[in-house]
């Protein structure tokens, strides 16, 4: 392997003692944390929590402000260990980095037509080269694909253009689109796994796959106002044909019991099945690329944890409620 390459995984390998644990997370609310201040002054002495400090201060937040200065610490941290990669490591930390210009195109489009407002997050290609601005202000479709063939490619460009055939366009056509272009990016971003050393891509391009399949049940099931019992079995049953195993039991019974499943635990859900399906068969050595998956995955359930903990402290949540649902991501 590349002795660059050997450095920066190396690099990243240094840096895990430097992300936030779930039981730690856990450790600081169970004191009773009352306000967002108090909690990121707990966690200072890791990465985010001293970048948060400096980012968020003590204002009055709202969950935008969050939202922002988290991503901008996981885009920063992305982008420190591509400059530093040789060609092969910067290709695969650049594919990342295109599920979230995807994640923004996806957030312009539907604005184009109404169905949301234009609020991106500042992170992706489209932000390393300073064109968040521009697709901010993209006026119509045609623009929209021009800065998408820029920042991500002409794959994607492509699925944004069929969009043209239809003098109508809907939330179901938008929502189509969507999944084409996420299923299409992740995809890519584990295509530059395979054939590097010790990396076992196969297995867990197939789980990202499987989880994509879920993503519309589990938004089906966090839109009821009350369980549906019938729902959640056939859940359960879906989870069982996609070989993903009896781990989201604990979660999704819990889920039951508080009557909704939130939207804003979807992602974070998501996130901890990645943990425990893909974590405990991921190496950390400096020889292997399953350090880059290992890192991006331990940064991206720090970010959702600690993220779903300061919006439910601006939101007032008791977190003596909150405590045994989280004990579930750990």
């Amino acid at each position: 392997m590349n002795l660059n390459i050997t450095s920066v995984l190396s690099e990243m390998i240094a840096k895990e003692p430097k992300i936030i644990k779930c039981s730690e997370l856990l450790n600081f609310i169970s004191l009773n944390i009352k306000s967002v201040t108090n909690f990121i002054t707990g966690i200072q002495k890791y990465d985010l929590g001293k970048y948060l400090a400096i980012k968020l201060g003590a204002r009055k937040l709202s969950a935008r402000d969050v939202d922002i200065a988290l991503y901008s610490f996981h885009h920063d941290d992305i982008v420190y260990f591509m400059e530093r990669s040789p060609k092969p490591l910067r290709n695969l930390l650049k594919k990342y980095l295109d599920i979230y210009d995807i994640c923004n195109i996806v957030v312009k489009l539907k604005s184009l037509y109404g169905y949301c407002k234009a609020e991106l997050l500042p992170i992706g290609n489209l932000q390393r080269l300073k064109l968040t601005d521009k697709l901010v202000n993209a006026c119509n479709l045609d623009e929209l694909i021009e800065l998408t063939a820029l920042a991500v490619g002409e794959e994607y460009a492509n699925m944004l253009s069929e969009l043209r055939r239809f003098e109508k366009i809907d939330i179901d056509m938008l929502s189509n689109v969507e999944g084409s272009l996420i299923n299409t990016s992740l995809t890519n971003f584990f295509e530059e796994f395979r054939g590097k050393p010790t990396f076992n891509a196969i297995n867990c391009l197939k789980m990202f796959n499987n989880l994509l399949k879920l993503v519309p049940m589990m938004r089906k099931y966090a839109s009821y106002s009350e369980p549906k019992v019938e729902g959640f079995s056939g859940f359960f049953e879906r989870v069982s044909e996609l070989g993903l195993g009896i781990c989201w039991r604990e979660t999704i019974e819990f889920s039951t019991q508080i009557k909704t499943l939130k939207k804003e635990l979807i992602p974070l859900m998501l996130v901890v099945l990645i943990n425990r399906c893909c974590l405990p068969n991921l190496l950390s050595d400096p020889e292997s690329y399953d350090t880059v998956l290992k890192y991006l995955i331990k940064r991206l359930t720090e970010l959702y944890l600690v993220r779903y903990i300061i919006t439910s402290l601006i939101s007032g949540v008791d977190f003596h409620e909150e405590i045994p649902r989280l004990k579930c991501y750990e």
